[in-house]
């Protein structure tokens, strides 16, 4: 990969808000192939977004007052909002106020997002051994507009914990 390639794709990455380039720049390098590391790694930070902080339990409160901005607004179907979910929001509430540790909490929902996301990315490799014995053989690629594959995302598994910032300070 030539240098002013590298310079573009640095730019890239840097502009979409993936931390370390240079880091993800050098993994191009080992695979061989820019187009899926990049959107991999622009995947990776979109579905990691939505994941807890382990430090953080501000998500309980700020669930409740989004939840509550939601009532009585007849618009949110069409911006693609679940309405207000009034069974959640006061389940949140009970929550909060029960003096449970909402550290706890959030390491546990935390997790739960991990393994979901884990999940995911397996299942879009093709996943592994299922109950029935029966192993998958596929693999989510990327073709070309002749139906050509041009690249796979199986290294995407080895990849998800880039964006993890709470492993990242381990």
């Amino acid at each position: 990969m030539n240098k002013s390639y590298r310079e573009r794709l640095r730019a890239v990455l840097a502009s979409a808000r993936v931390d370390d380039p240079d880091w993800w720049i050098s993994e191009i390098d080992a695979y061989g192939e820019p187009q899926p590391m990049l959107e991999m790694a622009v995947f990776l930070r979109e579905a990691w977004s939505p994941i807890l902080r382990e430090d953080d339990a501000s998500w309980i409160d700020n669930s409740i007052a989004e939840l509550e901005g939601r009532v009585g607004r007849e618009d949110l179907y069409a911006l693609r909002f679940l309405p207000e979910l009034p069974e959640f929001r006061e389940a949140l509430k009970r929550i909060r106020d029960s003096g449970i540790d909402l550290r706890d909490l959030t390491n546990v929902i935390r997790q739960f997002q991990i393994d979901t996301l884990a999940n995911v990315i397996s299942n879009l490799d093709g996943g592994c051994c299922y109950e029935d014995g029966e192993e998958s053989n596929w693999t989510l690629i990327a073709i070309d507009e002749d139906l050509e594959p041009t690249s796979s995302f199986s290294d995407m598994k080895d990849l998800m914990w880039q964006f993890d910032s709470d492993r990242k300070k381990e």
